[in-house]
């Protein structure tokens, strides 16, 4: 949270393909380190006091790892708040982010990372 994107986007592939989840109001794909810091930035900005806070990582076997997060922070401008709870999946190739999928719902995260029964 205190060096930014930049901290997480080092950690991205260049070419890194990012699926936010389908009720965002960016739903399409983003494409590149580039899109993914603009986006982030974007998103970012209109918070105050915005943190994300992993609470727990899993690993799915093979390259993949789901990650989940809490989203918290104050809509600048206003006194609404925001606080939840999103699970990431996170495609892995040679330590560096490939796909970075973003999901509300624990059931489709976990089928998006072949850890369904």
């Amino acid at each position: 949270n205190a060096s930014g994107i930049g901290a997480v986007a080092e950690f991205a592939h260049p070419d890194v393909e990012v699926v936010p989840p389908p009720n965002w109001p960016e739903t399409s794909t983003l494409r590149g380190r580039e899109q993914l810091e603009e986006f982030a930035r974007e998103w970012m900005e209109t918070f105050q006091g915005f943190k994300v806070e992993p609470e727990r990582f899993v690993d799915a076997g093979g390259q993949r790892v789901v990650v989940y997060v809490r989203d918290r922070g104050r809509i600048r401008g206003s006194d609404t708040e925001i606080d939840t709870r999103l699970i990431h999946v996170w495609t892995l190739v040679a330590g560096k982010i490939v796909r970075w999928q973003v999901f509300a719902d624990e059931a489709q995260a976990l089928e998006a990372a072949d850890l369904t029964a």
